[in-house]
């Protein structure tokens, strides 16, 4: 059993637009986000939050997906990062923001080869998501103050890191130029 935890709680504020729901290549981001992650994941805990009903929209067609909502989302990331860490029963489980798109499967796969407590990819030496923790992250996360996050939780531990090549692991949408790189990227790419 393996479960994982994509956060998509957020205002989008900086995209102009609820971006997890932005459209590249007929579907929405979220679903892009989340295909890879299904191939290896029995449970995704979707943490969901501003405009939740459009979120739960499109992971419906998902049964091993399901939505958990953020009631204090408004406090930022830590805050969703507890609840989705909160539902987790499996060892191990990975861990992504809903706006990381094009991971690819093969990255999963080779996060999965290695064991730590927490497993990291790194493209030309820089971290990215999806990140790979056991449970006892669960206890030690859980355990922070609301104002933490989890940056500071990683940091306590010594992670192991897996170089990949994949750059999607780098390339979050933060803003509307976000999306259009990343639509032009993947356009250019499928061809």
């Amino acid at each position: 059993m393996l479960e994982g935890i994509v956060l998509a709680a957020g205002y989008s504020s900086r995209a102009g637009g609820m971006k997890l729901t932005f459209r590249i290549n007929g579907k929405p981001l979220l679903q892009h986000t989340l295909q890879p992650m299904l191939q290896f994941c029995n449970k995704i805990w979707v943490v969901t939050g501003y405009k939740k009903e459009l979120i739960e929209a499109l992971i419906s067609k998902y049964p091993q997906v399901e939505a958990v909502y953020n009631a204090d989302f408004q406090q930022g990331m830590f805050s969703s990062v507890c609840v989705g860490v909160s539902k987790i029963t499996s060892a191990r489980f990975f861990f992504t923001p809903g706006d990381i798109p094009f991971v690819k499967p093969l990255t999963y796969q080779k996060l999965l080869e290695k064991y730590g407590k927490v497993v990291i990819p790194t493209y030309q030496n820089r971290k990215g998501h999806p990140i790979l923790m056991n449970s006892e992250l669960q206890k030690r996360i859980l355990a922070e103050p609301q104002d933490s996050n989890l940056r500071k939780v990683l940091h306590k531990f010594q992670p192991v890191l897996v170089e990949v090549d994949d750059k999607a692991i780098l390339k979050d949408i933060d803003t509307l130029e976000d999306y259009k790189e990343l639509h032009a990227d993947f356009s250019r790419d499928s061809k």
